[in-house]
């Protein structure tokens, strides 16, 4: 089943925009008025298909959060359980960390490990949870009087937290997990400041007008060297121990895989270095995001995805995939001409999710 929805997105009227699962999308319309700011006027544009696959496991989230926009991609694997739990969660998450009301040990001190038990409930000590919009507003009203640099390090530290109480929330699941591919939009100016949190190979990507294209890294088994040397390092100390853990006992890493297992005999592999869930590659797998920010003129076109959009394994042909639909978009294609072209292609065969933000053109 293919979806495709197109609307405005901005903050001046209440509306979000998320896929939780194959029946429901809940969606607030927009009621435009005179001073709406930059982030009011920005379009939303979303397709999703599952293509060949029999269910569908990738999730989107599109929401105005304080005096930004949020927009995420997720794409599950072995099951669509723990994408739903991240995509419900996490614009919760990420406004409270940018008010400053997460827990302390979820905002500071982070390294690859998450927190454990942190989970944001109503009644939880020390966390207060609002929905009203007089709060939910806190970031515009008082944004102005923290520096920038400060504000660029809150909403880092929001979103390194976000994703920590993510993987807390779902450590749970052993087999089941997801990548995370978020994006949070300010105006800067008379830019906009794009900040990226990657775990994963889906991808946020940003494309100038001039054409300069900023994408996220893929952290993919095959071509992300940096992660592979880390969980090597991890791979050795595990193998040096007297008495490895039950998963351990048989990890490895291949040119394609990360494996753990028992045995050689009965292995399970995951071809990225880094996402929510699939704990039983805890220890190994990077936990953390890697962020990024991006300072890019107002009328740039910003765009989620998730692998299914291109089927080359190498980063020279996924980022000429990536420039081929950024450049489309950029100039008039929509989402969902795009994602019909997309799954007209023989290789194609995953689940395909894009969803296109930019400034609305009068």
């Amino acid at each position: 089943m293919d979806w495709i929805i197109r609307c405005h997105a901005g903050s001046g009227w209440p509306y979000t925009a998320v896929w939780i699962n194959g029946l429901r999308i809940t969606l607030w319309r927009l009621r435009r008025y005179k001073g709406m700011g930059l982030i009011d006027r920005l379009s939303l544009d979303v397709f999703q298909s599952t293509n060949l696959r029999t269910g569908q496991e990738d999730r989107w989230v599109a929401q105005p959060v304080a005096d930004g926009y949020l927009l995420a991609v997720l794409d599950g694997h072995g099951g669509a359980d723990v994408a739903d739990l991240a995509a419900s969660r996490l614009a919760h998450y990420f406004r409270l960390g940018l008010q400053q009301k997460l827990p302390e040990n979820a905002v500071s001190g982070q390294d690859d490990r998450a927190p454990t038990e942190l989970h944001l409930k109503n009644n939880m000590p020390g966390v207060e949870v609002t929905t009203t919009p007089e709060r939910s507003g806190h970031g515009r009203k008082h944004r102005n009087t923290i520096a920038a640099d400060g504000y660029a390090a809150r909403i880092h530290e929001a979103l390194r937290a976000t994703v920590a109480l993510l993987v807390s929330d779902c450590a749970r699941y052993k087999h089941v997990g997801t990548t995370l591919s978020m994006a949070y939009v300010i105006p800067a100016g008379d830019n906009l400041k794009v900040f990226t949190a990657q775990l994963g190979d889906s991808a946020i990507l940003v494309l100038t007008p001039e054409g300069i294209l900023h994408a996220t890294t893929a952290h993919s088994v095959m071509t992300c060297q940096k992660d592979r040397a880390t969980i090597t390092q991890a791979l050795q100390a595990t193998q040096a121990r007297d008495n490895p853990s039950f998963w351990h006992r048989a990890a490895s890493l291949s040119d394609q895989y990360l494996m753990v297992g028992p045995t050689d005999e009965d292995t399970l592999g995951i071809a990225v270095t880094r996402a929510i869930g699939d704990s039983c590659f805890d220890g190994l797998m990077v936990r953390t995001p890697e962020l990024q920010d991006f300072t890019v003129p107002r009328n740039s076109l910003i765009l989620g995805m998730t692998d299914g959009v291109h089927a080359g394994g190498t980063q020279a042909k996924r980022d000429a995939a990536f420039r081929t639909i950024a450049r489309g978009i950029q100039t008039g294609v929509s989402a969902q001409e795009m994602g019909d072209t997309l799954i007209r292609q023989t290789d194609l065969v995953d689940n395909i999710t894009l969803a296109s933000l930019r400034l609305e053109v009068h």
